[in-house]
């Protein structure tokens, strides 16, 4: 796939996710359209720089009235979130002891950018027959699930068995910081 094919997939993917997101939020009642709207322009500024940005984290960092507010605030969000879909991700804070798949990112680029980009990292995987990927988002890693799908099957003619988790804000700070500052 050429460069400008595998950004405007990248791209879909993240507005999918994005805009998934925003709409169970506001059914949630997390927030508002226009406190979303706000988010979303920072998170799509981010993007168009090259960045990873997820907007969950965006939002607490943004509507938190002190720094020590924003574990809880993303923390109730996640859960919310990941509670709202079929079944719920369960959590794994053991997920930052893990080791980075520094292998599997080299040989599959494009997923490693879109991981990047949705901050969903994978958390191991066997080749490419076992992915295991988690975020504080629930609907980014449902998303990155399909596109991992869809990007696995189209190379290797198999269909991988993911699994899902979903990570509290200190975990996935730092799995972040250690997969995507590489």
């Amino acid at each position: 796939m050429d460069t400008q094919t595998q950004m405007d997939v990248t791209r879909q993917w993240q507005e999918h996710s994005l805009a998934h997101t925003c709409d169970i939020i506001l059914q949630l009642g997390l927030s508002s359209e226009e406190e979303l709207d706000i988010d979303c322009a920072t998170i799509r500024d981010l993007w168009d720089n090259g960045k990873g940005a997820e907007i969950i984290e965006h939002h607490a960092l943004r509507v938190a009235d002190e720094p020590s507010q924003v574990d809880a605030l993303v923390e109730h969000m996640s859960l919310s979130i990941s509670s709202s879909s079929s079944p719920p991700l369960i959590p794994a804070p053991f997920a930052s002891r893990l080791i980075t798949p520094n292998s599997f990112y080299d040989k599959h680029p494009d997923l490693y950018e879109l991981a990047t980009a949705l901050q969903c990292p994978i958390l191991y995987n066997e080749d490419a027959d076992v992915i295991g990927i988690g975020s504080i988002n629930a609907i980014a890693t449902s998303t990155f699930s399909q596109a991992i799908q869809l990007y696995i099957q189209s190379i290797q003619n198999i269909k991988p068995l993911i699994s899902s988790v979903r990570l509290n804000y200190e975990t996935w700070s730092v799995v972040c910081q250690r997969h995507f500052k590489r």
